[in-house]
């Protein structure tokens, strides 16, 4: 038997970037910040939603990123660190997405975080 997941869209009021913040170069050392606070001030299980393929969220500790599934069907692909590298990967998506959030609370990722191991400082 199929279960159908559902998600609920939430579109923010005032998130988007100040107009002078948007035009300036953006880089790992201003998105970070930007994007953590964003997303730590949501229910856990919100997403930020990058593109079609990538979504972000706050696990408690630091932002995260997930790719979804193709299909939509079934458990999340797998997380993956939020770094650097990812960001420059991500670059365009994440400018695109710093001038319109688009957020989801996505049922799975309160499971998720639900069975995730408690942050070990240091480890």
């Amino acid at each position: 038997m199929t279960q159908l997941i559902h998600m609920m869209r939430i579109f923010p009021r005032c998130t988007p970037l100040r107009c002078s913040k948007r035009n300036m170069e953006m880089d790992y050392a201003s998105i970070q910040p930007e994007l953590t606070t964003l997303l730590r001030n949501r229910p856990p299980g919100t997403t930020a939603d990058i593109n079609k393929q990538t979504v972000a969220y706050w696990d408690g500790y630091e932002v995260r990123g997930i790719h979804l599934r193709h299909d939509k069907n079934g458990p999340l692909d797998g997380d993956f660190d939020f770094d650097e590298r990812t960001l420059n990967h991500l670059h365009a998506d994440l400018v695109a997405w710093m001038a319109a959030p688009r957020y989801t609370i996505r049922p799975e990722v309160v499971d998720w975080l639900k069975g995730a191991p408690p942050f070990n400082v240091g480890a």
